[in-house]
Parts: structure tokens; sequence; C-alpha cells
């Protein structure tokens, strides 16, 4: 199991997962995020998504497209792709990427259309003051 984390202070960043190897789940390029996201049904595709995605934030901390694309991968993650004991930390790591989002880029949806959706997956699935204390 790999751990990936992104830290950045302009956008006030701090996300850590627990992913484990995907690399051999698909015949993609192991950089291409989106080709992997795509292949999402698989959950490998979808967790090393998730892990390049960290990689670029953490590098650019004002990439606004891999921190946009980590909340959505980690909304289907946490909803769809991972077992009922790590949904949850998907979803809280989906909310912070949002966040990160919608504050590199505020005037864009994108950030804060997948910060709502994965706080309402995370009310949905374990309460609503889980989803509601962001």
């Amino acid at each position: 199991m790999g751990i990936a984390s992104v830290s950045g202070a302009a956008a006030g960043v701090s996300i850590d997962i627990n992913l484990f190897d995907a690399r051999e789940a698909v015949q993609v390029p192991d950089d291409d995020a989106d080709a992997l996201y795509r292949d999402r049904e698989t959950t490998a595709s979808a967790t090393r998504a998730a892990e390049v995605w960290t990689a670029r934030l953490a590098a650019h901390t004002r990439d606004f497209e891999s921190a946009w694309k980590l909340a959505r991968v980690q909304y289907w993650l946490g909803t769809n792709g991972l077992p009922e004991a790590r949904r949850r930390a998907a979803l809280e790591q989906g909310i912070v990427a949002g966040r990160a989002a919608a504050a590199i880029e505020p005037r864009r949806p994108e950030g804060l259309f997948w910060t709502a959706a994965n706080m309402g997956a995370l009310a949905e699935s374990f309460g609503l003051r889980q989803g509601i204390k962001y």
C-alpha cells in the first residue's frame, strides 16, 4: 500500500490518501490520470488516478485541474469504488480537494460542485452531522 500526500499553504491544502498499488490494473500510461479515471469501474484504475492527481497537486499547489479532478475521483471512490471501511476517508479527502480547487479558482464551479457532492455523500452515508461539520 502506498501513501500520497499533498500540502499547499496557498490553497490551505492537506490531503493524505492511503492507496494500494494499482499500476498493473489497466493498460494505460501510468501517469495518464484521465484515461485511468475513464476506467474507474476498475477500482485500481480510479485509485491510481487519485495518486497521479495527488502527486501533481503536491508538485504544483495551484493546479486547479488536478484539485477538482482529485475531488471528483474521491467522490467516485467514496460512493462506488472502495470497500465500506475506506469510503469515509475518500469522501473527506474529496472535500479537502474540492475546497482547494475552489480556493485556487473561486469563479469556477468545479471545486464548489465536488466539495458539495462529497459533503452530501458523506452525510447520506455516515449521518447528517458528518456532512455538515465542514
